[in-house]
């Protein structure tokens, strides 16, 4: 996850013009999935400037 940040996002401060380039993340636990060890957890990311 963390390469894939650092690909497609930048500083801020290096960005040219008034636009900011960032991702929308979305988790949630799956619902049935919880243990004595632990649950699932689901994750998803994607930059609001791409397309399917």
């Amino acid at each position: 996850m963390a390469a894939w940040l650092a690909r497609y996002t930048a500083d801020p401060v290096d960005e040219p013009g008034d636009r900011l380039i960032g991702p929308a993340v979305d988790g949630k636990t799956v619902r049935g999935s919880r243990t004595d060890i632990g649950a699932v957890h689901l994750l998803a990311a994607a930059l609001h400037a791409s397309r399917p």
